[in-house]
């Protein structure tokens, strides 16, 4: 009689949304496309994946179901797949556009998204957004060797006796003996 209150109380743990579903042969989730460049209004579409799916699979189950909703990508040699459009929106290059990913699970933004390194979990949100780079705020400035001197250096004035800033300069005499070494003669 314990058992029906005890699984009363477990079953409905299992549903809680970004908890792992073994037993579920689907992970749902959704995905909104946005475009902050021209501000139009986002789509939020469903999709799933099998049970630890990466995202790239719920994207192709979705474009596969939902004639609304279209994407394509390349395959980068070194960084997996890599988002190229969605819904026959480009990015460019020469406009500073690019497709943005971004997950939340429970309320917390999960970095570094990605569509082939994703796994989802049921009820993830996934956001594709289309956006736009500031190429002013990304540049550095720049120094000029002429300006630019090492801390430790000191300009030297004659040009005879340069140093080290740490050395001091020495003379070499034409003779020189050792205060240890003794000269005898002999007559």
């Amino acid at each position: 009689m314990m058992i029906p209150a005890l699984l009363s109380v477990a079953v409905p743990l299992l549903f809680l949304p970004g908890t792992p579903a073994p037993f579920l042969a689907q992970t749902p989730f959704n995905v909104t496309v946005a475009n902050s460049v021209t501000n139009t209004p986002s789509k939020t579409y469903k999709t799933y994946t099998a049970f630890k799916g990466i995202l790239l699979s719920g994207l192709k189950r979705l474009r596969d179901s939902n004639q609304n909703f279209m994407f394509t990508y390349t395959n980068d040699f070194d960084k997996g797949p890599i988002l190229e459009s969605v819904n026959g929106l480009y990015g460019c290059s020469a406009q500073h556009t690019f497709w943005k990913l971004k997950a939340v699970r429970n309320g917390t933004v999960i970095p570094d998204v990605g569509i082939g390194c994703f796994i989802p979990c049921a009820y993830d949100e996934v956001f594709l957004e289309f956006s736009k780079d500031d190429p002013a705020a990304q540049q550095t400035p720049t120094t000029t060797p002429e300006t630019t001197t090492h801390p430790t250096q000191t300009p030297t004035t004659t040009p005879e006796t340069t140093t080290h800033p740490t050395q001091t300069p020495t003379t070499t005499p034409e003779t020189t003996t050792r205060p240890s070494q003794t000269t005898t003669t002999t007559p």
